[in-house]
């Protein structure tokens, strides 16, 4: 699954958008920024939910509807 992906060695990164990896991430964003509503601390909320929604663009540009197709 990795074999065509890029190593960066300026930023030390592998440069491959993983679908599944990038859709827990969004969830995990969305799960936190719940729980900081909930703590009160709504600069964290707030930061948590731009990374999600950063993120939620990324992953739209991934496929296209006649990629999705089956």
């Amino acid at each position: 699954m990795y074999d065509t992906a890029t190593y960066n060695p300026e930023s030390h990164l592998l440069e491959y958008a993983d679908v599944g990896l990038m859709s827990l991430y969004i969830a995990d964003c969305d799960a936190l920024t719940q729980i900081a509503e909930i703590l009160k601390k709504p600069a964290e909320a707030r930061e948590l939910e731009e990374r999600g929604a950063r993120y939620r663009e990324k992953l739209a540009t991934l496929w296209t509807r006649k990629e999705a197709s089956f």
